[in-house]
């Protein structure tokens, strides 16, 4: 279960990256009055973001947010509202979730996410979900607050949750601080 929950929730934060990086890009510097002066006024704000990426001839992922929020000065960009779906090479739905809001740091390749998020994947069964959690794009950390619970499961009812989540890319496993509490349904039972 850790090395298939680890893989399909980093695609998806890969994905998101990826997404992200290919939006567009105004450039409004002449007509913006200086971040700084204006109490952190976005340079671009997009209302009903919808983006599509179709690789060798199938859709490979979709994105679409209430708003983005682009804060050049602070290479940040905010996402409210977020709904994805990730397709695998036959065009059938692999991973999909939800997140209320999510900040991008682009010079970082940090986010965070926080109003409650759930990802799925569907094609494996598990999910993730939970108020808050961030991604540390250079030290490959997915982490919690010690205070926010995490809830990690599969659709036959077993799930563990706890508080302080921490996983690292580098041992491919991950841990929670404390809280710890779960159910596990076994394959035999699963199967009756």
């Amino acid at each position: 279960m850790r090395n298939n929950y680890y893989l399909f929730f980093i695609k998806f934060i890969i994905l998101l990256l990826l997404g992200f990086s290919t939006a567009c890009s105004f450039d409004y510097k002449e007509a913006m009055v200086d971040e700084e002066i204006s109490g952190g006024t976005p340079n671009a704000i997009v209302i009903n973001l919808e983006e599509t990426v179709v690789k060798r001839g199938t859709i490979a992922y979709s994105l679409k947010a209430e708003r983005a929020e682009a804060y050049d000065k602070k290479k940040l960009t905010v996402f409210t509202n977020i709904q994805f779906v990730e397709y695998d090479k036959t065009g059938e739905t692999a991973t999909e979730g939800e997140v209320g809001n999510a900040s991008y740091y682009s010079n970082t390749e940090n986010m965070e996410f926080d109003k409650s998020f759930r990802i799925e994947s569907l094609q494996q069964g598990y999910y993730i979900e939970g108020d808050s959690m961030s991604w540390d794009g250079k030290e490959k950390i997915l982490a919690s607050d010690f205070e926010k619970e995490i809830t990690i499961g599969k659709e036959n009812g077993s799930y563990i949750m706890g508080r302080g989540f921490n996983s690292k890319a580098s041992n491919n496993s991950f841990n929670f601080e404390g809280g710890v509490k779960g159910f596990y349904v076994s394959e035999d039972e699963d199967e009756e």
